[in-house]
């Protein structure tokens, strides 16, 4: 026994340093291995960046290239031929498409300068010393040339000067158009990426010479040449276009290197990085993996102290099993799980303390089987489900035993436990223990109802999103009917008789059709197609207004009752979007009374501290303006309210609701940022809470009323919408504003009318939906022929694609179907008004041109 326990000591003692000195070379070769990966992970990114800058570099030389060989075409062809003040002036123009470009030159055969861009500072200056110039000169194929970086008199600092050859029609040589790029704004593009600190760049000629020296960020480009590269960079130039090169630098700053060159151009992007920088983690993690190995022995050497006292105690076995039994017991206390053991053989069951913990069940003696299955705490609806999930088990069906059910605690609330077990033995017959063990999944479970939840609403938002769409496309089709029946009514009614019973049909057709204009809008704000531009818009005087307008329709024993209290409080939005929303929520109030009842509506200042979610979105923390609609109706029911903001959907009886109103207010709520909160019990009635953003108070503004509108003085108008009755009342209305309007209803016989007189039209009135050029496409081909043309634009749905195409064809204004005869007059007055201006602008920069070229592009006619 003696001999048995010194060859353990022996053996525990031999494994503690074998141990130690395993852990200390597995330590020592991670850190080898560590610093040689954070090495190639730098040359992998030193190597990265360098390409990426040299792939940008030739992009943007590429540009330039671009540049020089396009002035230099359109000198040989065109430029050639005109006034150096016209030269000069497209120069300037070519140099402005690119913004890296600071000056471009034309320098003639004699190695004068010509032209440029900029005012000549140095008309008599020779060229013909400059390298650029001898070598365009002597070489025909010289292509791009790129000079050596110099201070630049035009420019105030250093610059890059490119140069390409021009020939004459004989293809001789005539001379050298050159662009003098801004070193600053060439490293536009490398600042815009992060090296890292203690990391250099350098950009080099093929042959060394210096383009770009490291500058620290922010402060500029320096005014004097840059210095020579770093000694370490010399000689390291790829083999090839697209080719790396990648060096480690020793001496007194250790540094990686990685050179990339430059596709296509003979420029060379340098890149590298300290070691010292590279390796500064690497030190401290070592220096940790250190102090871990120090710990770590320590540890193995006391752990052969207590396993030497261990071996001394080998006869006190019965402590030893006591110290595996408490060990047992932390581990299972660990886990945070309950266990349970059924003695088949003896039918008793075991439960732990953490066990009856989770089913609520005191502390007592074992339990039976049959005393296990009537448990109260388990659902009566899981309590077969298990026992039946345990019996199936037992019979050999299944290889695991499963099954998840919920447990009552004291306060009446319900938890989720998940059981897992299996039985010890053979199955079926031979099995004679029965372990599980259990753990509470509550939150599992409520996350699991909350992502049912989560995606219900996102269904519900496709399926708003593809009825708005719908919708949209069927109101720009009822706009040009009912503009056509609006315009004729107003023209109409001026000419009838007052008081006469044809005035008084008169007005109850226009009646009828601000009807349907209510109706249209509601369905564009619905579909979220329309514009608007948001203003700071004070709500309560908005309320007022609505429940003002709505006191006389109200029926016997429904009482509109008003609780404001937020005068002067502001929202970004528009004063219809307010309108509308406290006139569909009333209105819808209202036929939720059957008889008598109360309808009240408050609006109040509200500061959020925590979010809230609401039924339809989350409240932000912040000031929000609050506007509720009560009602003691007949409220609504689960399925009801989860279809209330349903497009089409509607309680009332065929005929009496178009569905719309409650799906407007979403929309219109969602584009201001805002939240809804519905809360309704049957019998009870329903409350409809309306949070949106505050943004301050603003003064009440007195209300003047409009001055008429303004008239023409006979300028002639191109008026283009396929559907021709709206041509035929826009051709009368303008001409009774005194305007010479001219219709078309086809896109492609205003675009041949336009070509044969452009000087004919001041302005061009034309619908975004035709069936053969759209609007905005009509307007690109129009200003070919007169860039300053003025141009309106009348849509009645526009789709999310209008507004970029609006700003690619710079539209003057827009205008939104149905339009009034008002509306229509003063947009005309102000777009003339600005062309006007412009153009009075433009007479007086080009009298000289004028007088002997004639009227500038685009100018229009002459009044």
């Amino acid at each position: 026994m003696q001999n048995r326990t010194c060859l353990m000591r022996y053996a525990v003692i031999f494994a503690g340093v074998a141990f130690t000195l395993v852990f200390a070379g597995s330590s020592a070769y991670d850190a080898w291995y560590q610093r040689d990966q954070i090495y190639q992970a730098s040359e992998r990114e030193l190597g990265n960046f360098s390409r990426l800058l040299a792939v940008e570099t030739a992009r943007s030389v590429q540009t330039v290239n671009v540049l020089l060989r396009d002035t230099a075409w359109w000198y040989q062809q065109q430029g050639r031929h005109l006034r150096a003040d016209d030269v000069n002036r497209t120069l300037s123009t070519l140099s402005e498409l690119v913004p890296q470009v600071a000056v471009l030159n034309l320098i003639d055969a004699s190695g004068a300068q010509r032209y440029r861009s900029s005012p000549l500072s140095h008309p008599s200056a020779d060229f013909t010393r400059r390298p650029y110039f001898q070598v365009h000169r002597d070489n025909e194929d010289a292509g791009l040339y790129i000079n050596a970086p110099q201070f630049s008199q035009a420019i105030g600092r250093m610059g890059l000067v490119m140069s390409r050859r021009i020939n004459d029609l004989q293809g001789r040589f005539a001379g050298v158009v050159s662009a003098t790029v801004r070193l600053d704004q060439l490293c536009a593009t490398y600042d815009s990426i992060d090296f890292g600190s203690q990391t250099e760049m350098h950009v080099t000629f093929l042959d060394g010479t210096p383009v770009i020296s490291p500058v620290p960020r922010g402060e500029g480009m320096p005014s004097s040449p840059p210095t020579r590269v770093h000694a370490g960079l010399d000689g390291l130039v790829p083999p090839d276009d697209g080719g790396l090169h990648l060096r480690r630098v020793t001496g007194d700053r250790p540094r990686v290197v990685a050179a990339a060159r430059v596709p296509g151009h003979p420029l060379v992007i340098y890149l590298s990085r300290d070691e010292a920088e590279i390796l500064r983690g690497w030190h401290s993690e070592t220096q940790h993996m250190l102090v871990r190995t120090l710990i770590l022995s320590v540890c193995v050497l006391l752990s052969v102290l207590l396993a030497m006292r261990q071996l001394r105690k080998l006869d006190q076995h019965e402590q030893a099993l006591s110290l595996s039994e408490q060990r047992y017991a932390l581990v299972m206390d660990a886990a945070n799980e309950g266990h349970a053991e059924w003695d088949l053989q003896h039918d008793t069951i075991y439960l732990s303390p953490r066990w009856r913990e989770m089913h609520f069940i005191e502390d007592g003696a074992d339990l039976s089987f049959e005393q296990f299955r009537a448990m109260k705490r388990v659902h009566p609806e899981d309590r077969d489900v298990l026992i039946a999930a345990m019996q199936t088990h037992l019979r050999g069906e299944t290889r695991f035993f499963e099954a998840e059910y919920r447990v009552k605690d004291g306060q009446g609330d319900w938890h989720w436990i998940h059981a897992r077990g299996c039985v010890h033995g053979d199955l079926p017959k031979d099995c004679f223990r029965f372990y599980w063990t259990t753990r509470d999944v509550s939150h599992r479970k409520a996350a699991e109802v909350e992502k049912r939840q989560l995606e219900a609403k996102l269904l519900r938002a496709r399926h708003l999103e593809s009825l708005g769409t719908m919708a949209g496309g069927i109101a720009h089709d009822f706009n040009n009917i009912l503009g056509a029946i609006l315009g004729y009514g107003e023209m109409a009614q001026r000419l009838a008789v007052p008081e006469s019973t044809q005035a008084r049909y008169l007005d109850r057709v226009m009646q009828a059709g601000h009807r349907a204009k209510a109706l249209v809008r509601r369905i564009i704000d619905f579909s979220r197609s329309g514009y608007g531009e948001k203003t700071r818009v004070a709500v309560q005087p908005l309320v007022e207004e609505a429940m003002a307008l709505l006191a006389p329709t109200l029926p016997q024993g429904v009482v509109l009752r008003p609780c404001l209290s937020a005068p002067r409080v502001a929202i970004l939005g528009e004063v219809s979007q307010v309108h509308q929303i406290v006139m569909n929520l009333c209105t819808n109030a209202i036929a939720a009374i059957e008889g008598s009842g109360t309808v009240t509506v408050s609006l109040s200042q509200e500061h959020i501290q925590t979010e809230k979610h609401c039924c339809h979105g989350v409240l932000k923390v912040g000031d929000h303006v609050r506007l509720q609609v009560q009602d003691t109706g007949r409220g609504m029911e689960a399925q009801t309210l989860d279809r209330a903001f349903d497009p089409f959907f509607t309680t009332r009886p065929v005929g009496e609701g178009a569905g719309l109103g409650l799906s407007v207010v979403h929309g219109i709520v969602a584009d201001l940022g805002g939240t809804i909160d519905v809360v309704s019990q049957l019998g009870r009635g329903s409350t409809f809470t309306i949070w949106l953003p505050s943004h301050g108070q603003l003064d009440a503004v007195p209300h003047e009323s409009p001055p008429p509108p303004p008239t023409g003085r006979g300028e002639t108008l191109m008026v283009v919408d396929d559907e021709p009755a709206l041509v035929e009342l826009l051709e009368d209305s303008l001409a009774a504003l005194g305007y010479e309007a001219v219709g078309y209803t086809s896109s492609t016989k205003a675009v041949q009318a336009f070509h044969a007189d452009a000087d004919r039209f001041d302005l061009v009135l034309t619908d975004q939906q035709l069936p053969e050029l759209s609007g905005t496409e009509l307007i690109s081909q129009l200003r070919i022929l007169r860039p300053l043309l003025p141009v309106v634009l009348m849509t009645g749905h526009g789709g999310s694609g209008l507004e970029p195409r609006i700003e690619s064809v710079n539209i003057d204004a827009v205008l939104h179907k149905p339009v009034s005869v008002r509306d229509i007059a003063i947009c005309v007055a102000r777009v003339l008004k600005s062309a006007s201006d412009r153009r009075v602008q433009g007479d007086t920069g080009s009298a000289s041109q004028s007088a002997v070229g004639g009227d500038a592009p685009g100018s229009g006619k002459a009044r």
